[in-house]
C-alpha cells in the first residue's frame, strides 16, 4: 500500500505516460533528383519518426533505464500526464499560418497564370486545394485517444483495481478500498480547449471499455480547468506565464534557410522562375505532409523530400520546443513546476491552498476536484506541458549539453531530446508508485517482464518516470542521485522538490524584467541558485598591475586586459554580435594623478559552479516600494544602475554561456573615493542578498557609460575594480 501516506514528509510534483497507434503513408516516388526522395526509403528509414510532435503514436525506444517490473513489489499508484492526438493545425506561422499562407501564394499564382504553376513531382499542385481546418481533434485522433486509454486500462487498470482472472474490462464494482467498501468514482481532469477535452472524452471511454465516447459518462468525474490568457492551468501552464518563450522559434528561424537549401533548389526547377520559392514555403510543404495524412490518409507532398531533409525537419521542430519550452527556455522550468508541485502534493495526501505558480488552487485546495489516495490520475494537457515538466524535473537526458541545441549549422546533431519520442501526439508520461518489502534485497537490476497479480506489500515507496511506454533515468533530478535504474524512493524526491521549485524561479522567469537579446546566445538555464560574496581590489601601487593583484588577492575569477575591443561604453544589448566572445566593461580611475588602467577588463569566469542562472530575481525579487526606496538610498552616494548583457563564448560556468549579465554601478565624476565605498558596498547588498541579481559591480562614469566615442574620454583616475566573487553555496 501507499506507505508514504503514513509518514510526515514535504511534498511537491510529478508526471504520467502509457500506449497507442497511428497509420503513415505508404507512397513511394522519386523526383528527378540526385538524392532520393519519397515516402519510404531502401534503408529502412521511417519518415513518421521525423515529424516531431506531429508523428504519430509509437513506444520509445527507451530513455536509459531498463523496462520490466521490479519483483515482490506492489503498483500502488499512477499518475498519467497525457497529451491529446491528432488535430489540424494551430495558426503559429511555422505550423498552420505558413501552410495557409503557402496555399494562398499558389491558389493567387494559379489564378494570374490560367490554373497551371507545377510540373514534374510538383504537377500535382495544380489540382492541389488546401483541405485542413484549424485546432479541431481528427477522428484520427480520437482512436489514438481511445487505444491509449485501453492500454493504460491493460497495462495499469486491471492491476490497481485487481480485475481478476477473465476480466476484460472495468466494472464499477472494481473501485473500491481494500476493505471491499465503495471508493467514490474516480476523477480526471483536462482544460477547457475543444481538442483537449475531446481527446480526454476519448481516452476515458477506451479506459472504461466503453464503444461510444459518451457511453462511460457515468463511471467517473471529469473536472475541466479553463484554458485561455492569464488563467491559471498547469496543464496549460504557457498562458500563465508570459515570461520568454521566443528562443526555440527564433532559432527555427535561422536554421530553416539553411538546412531547405537543398529541397530550396532542387524543387524550384519544377515551378515558374517568378513563383519565388522561400525556405519558409519548403517548411510549410514538410508540414503538409504529417498534417495532411492524419486528415486524409496520405500526402503527395511526403514523397518530395530526401531521408536527410527529414532528419533535419525533425531538429527543427526540436528547437523549436527546446528553446521554447525546454532546457533552453528561461521559462522552460517554470512551465512545468506546477504539474511537478501538484503531483508531489498527491504523493503527499495533501491538498494545495495557495500558490505562486500555474497552480490554479480554488481547484487545488478542493478534494472534489483535486482528489487524494485515488489509485489512477489522468490529466489531458498539451505537448509542451509535457517538454516543460522534463525541464523542471531537471532530467540530463532530455538537455543537450551546456550550449543548448545549435542552430547555425547545415544539418541536425545527434541528440537524445527528439520529439517524436517525447511527445508524439497521444503521447503519455506516467508516473508509477511501486511499494517494495523492506525485509531482504529488492533489485530494481532485474525486472520481470509482465505483473500477472498486483500483491498487498507494505514497505518503502518508489517513483519511477515512463515516458511513452519507456523508463526514465532519473539522472539529474534533485533528491533522486542515489536513484536505480530509474526507481527512487518517494521520500527522496518529495524532499528534492521544493529545491526544484527555487530552480523554476516561477515569478521572475515568467514575469521578471529580463531581456534576452542575442546572435549566437545560448543558455541552458539550469537554475540553480548561487550566493555570492564580495572582493574588493585596490591598486594604489603605481607599478602595479591588475595581474598581479589577482594573483595578490586570489579569487575564483581569471581576468586579463584587452585592449582591442572597440567600443569603450558598455554595449547595448543591439550591439552583441556574433564575432564578440568575450566578457567586457569599461575600467576607469577614480582619482586623478594615479596610474590608468586599460579601457577593457577582459573576465573569463572559472568557477567550478555546478549550475549558474543568469537571470536571477534581481530588484524585481523586491516589492515595488522597497525597489524605489533602494534606488533613492543609492542614489544618496551618487550612484545609479544599468543593466547590461555581455557576450562571453567560453564563460567555464556550466550552463551560462554565450551572453552574461552585469549589473554596472555608475558613479558621479567627482564622487569621493570613500562615498564610493560606502555607495557600492551598499549596492551589493540590496542588488545581490536581497534582489539575488548575479552582479559583476564595475564603477564607470556617467559620462563615460553614455558616450558613443569613448575613448577621447576615458578619465585619468585611478581604478578601483569591484567584482562579485561566485561562490558555489547551498546545493
Amino acid at each position: 500500500m501507499l506507505q508514504f501516506l503514513r509518514s510526515p514528509v514535504l511534498a511537491f510534483a510529478f508526471l504520467a505516460a502509457a500506449g497507442g497507434v497511428s497509420a503513415a503513408p505508404t507512397a513511394s516516388c522519386s523526383a528527378h533528383v540526385s538524392a532520393p526522395t519519397g515516402a519510404t526509403f531502401a534503408s529502412g528509414f521511417d519518415i513518421t519518426t521525423s515529424w516531431g510532435n506531429l508523428s504519430p503514436y509509437k513506444d520509445a525506444p527507451g530513455f536509459s533505464a531498463s523496462n520490466g517490473v521490479p519483483r515482490r513489489c506492489e503498483l500502488s499508484q499512477v499518475h498519467v500526464l497525457h497529451r491529446h492526438a491528432q488535430r489540424y493545425p494551430v495558426s503559429f506561422r511555422l505550423d498552420g499560418g505558413g501552410m495557409e499562407a503557402f496555399a494562398q501564394k499558389v491558389k493567387n499564382y494559379s489564378k494570374l497564370h490560367g490554373g497551371k504553376i507545377g510540373k514534374g513531382p510538383l504537377a500535382f499542385l495544380n489540382e492541389w486545394e488546401y483541405m485542413l481546418g484549424e485546432d479541431t481533434l481528427q477522428v484520427t485522433g480520437a482512436a489514438t485517444e481511445a487505444t491509449s486509454g485501453a492500454s493504460i486500462w491493460a497495462k495499469y487498470g486491471r492491476l490497481l483495481y485487481r480485475a481478476g482472472p477473465g476480466v476484460a474490462a472495468w466494472d464499477s464494482s472494481l473501485n473500491v478500498y481494500p476493505n471491499r467498501t465503495a471508493r467514490p468514482k474516480p476523477i480526471f481532469r483536462t482544460t477547457s480547449q475543444a481538442r483537449i477535452l475531446e481527446s480526454a472524452r476519448w481516452w476515458l471511454s477506451g479506459f472504461f471499455g466503453n464503444t461510444g465516447a459518451n457511453s462511460s459518462y457515468a463511471e467517473y468525474d471529469l473536472v475541466i480547468i479553463p484554458e485561455g490568457d492569464g488563467l491559471n492551468n498547469t496543464l496549460a501552464s504557457d498562458h500563465s506565464c508570459p515570461g520568454d518563450k521566443s528562443e526555440g522559434a527564433n532559432s527555427a528561424t535561422k536554421l530553416i534557410p539553411r538546412f531547405t537549401k537543398p529541397a530550396l533548389s532542387r524543387l524550384s526547377h519544377f515551378l515558374p522562375k517568378d513563383f519565388n520559392l522561400t525556405p519558409f514555403d519548403i517548411t510549410s510543404m514538410m508540414n503538409l505532409c504529417p498534417y495532411e495524412t492524419a486528415a486524409l490518409g496520405s500526402s503527395p507532398f511526403c514523397s518530395l523530400f530526401t531521408e536527410q531533409e527529414w532528419r533535419d525537419y525533425a531538429y527543427n521542430v526540436d528547437l523549436q520546443f527546446y528553446g521554447n519550452y525546454g532546457f533552453g527556455a528561461p521559462s522552460g522550468r517554470a512551465q512545468g513546476i506546477g504539474y511537478v508541485l501538484e503531483l508531489a502534493a498527491r504523493l503527499a495526501g495533501h491538498l494545495i491552498p495557495t500558490s505562486d505558480t500555474s497552480i490554479n488552487y480554488t481547484y487545488d485546495n478542493n478534494a472534489a476536484q483535486f482528489p487524494l489516495h485515488q489509485p489512477l490520475y489522468m490529466d489531458m494537457s498539451h505537448d509542451d506541458v509535457t517538454v516543460a515538466v522534463l525541464a523542471a524535473l531537471g532530467l540530463e537526458y532530455f538537455k543537450y549539453g551546456g550550449r543548448g541545441l545549435p542552430d547555425v549549422i547545415e544539418h541536425a546533431p545527434e541528440r537524445t531530446f527528439r520529439l517524436n519520442e517525447i511527445t508524439p501526439f497521444g503521447a503519455r508520461f506516467v508516473s508509477e508508485v511501486w511499494t517494495c518489502p523492506d525485509e531482504g534485497a529488492v533489485s530494481f537490476k532485474e525486472l520481470d517482464a509482465t505483473l500477472y497479480r498486483n500483491p498487498v506489500v507494505g514497505g518503502t515507496d518508489y517513483i519511477r518516470f515512463v515516458l511513452n511506454g519507456a523508463p526514465v533515468s532519473m539522472e539529474g533530478l534533485v533528491g533522486c542521485g542515489h536513484a536505480e535504474n530509474g526507481f527512487c524512493a518517494v521520500r527522496d524526491f518529495l524532499g528534492g522538490v521544493p529545491k526544484l521549485k527555487e530552480e523554476a524561479m516561477y515569478q521572475f522567469a515568467c514575469f521578471g524584467n529580463y531581456t534576452i537579446t542575442r546572435s549566437t546566445y545560448k543558455m541552458e538555464f539550469q537554475s540553480r541558485i548561487a550566493q555570492y560574496s564580495f572582493d574588493e581590489m585596490m591598486i594604489d601601487d603605481a607599478s602595479a598591475s591588475l595581474d598581479s593583484c589577482m594573483g595578490k588577492y586570489p579569487c575564483d575569477l581569471n581576468a586579463s586586459f584587452n585592449e582591442a575591443l572597440d567600443s569603450p561604453s558598455p554595449p547595448s544589448t543591439e550591439d552583441i554580435s556574433d564575432t564578440e566572445t568575450e566578457a567586457a566593461t569599461e575600467v576607469v580611475g577614480e582619482t586623478e594623478g594615479r596610474k590608468v588602467l586599460p579601457s577593457r577588463l577582459e573576465v573569463n569566469f572559472t568557477t567550478p559552479i555546478d549550475g549558474f542562472d543568469p537571470l536571477q530575481c534581481r530588484l524585481s525579487r523586491l516589492t515595488h516600494k522597497t525597489r524605489h526606496s533602494v534606488l533613492y538610498f543609492l542614489s544618496l552616494y551618487g550612484i545609479s544602475i544599468q543593466y547590461a548583457l555581455y557576450p562571453t563564448e567560453e564563460s567555464g560556468i556550466q550552463g551560462v554561456h554565450d551572453a552574461l549579465p552585469v549589473v554596472l554601478l555608475v558613479a558621479r565624476e567627482d564622487m569621493p573615493v570613500s562615498t564610493w565605498k560606502k555607495g557600492v558596498k551598499r549596492a551589493y547588498e540590496y542588488l545581490v542578498d536581497v534582489g539575488g541579481f548575479p552582479a559583476i559591480e564595475i564603477p564607470v562614469s556617467e559620462q563615460e557609460a553614455g558616450s558613443e566615442s569613448g575613448a577621447e574620454e576615458r578619465l585619468s583616475r585611478e581604478c578601483k575594480v569591484y567584482l562579485a566573487k561566485l561562490v558555489a553555496h547551498g546545493f
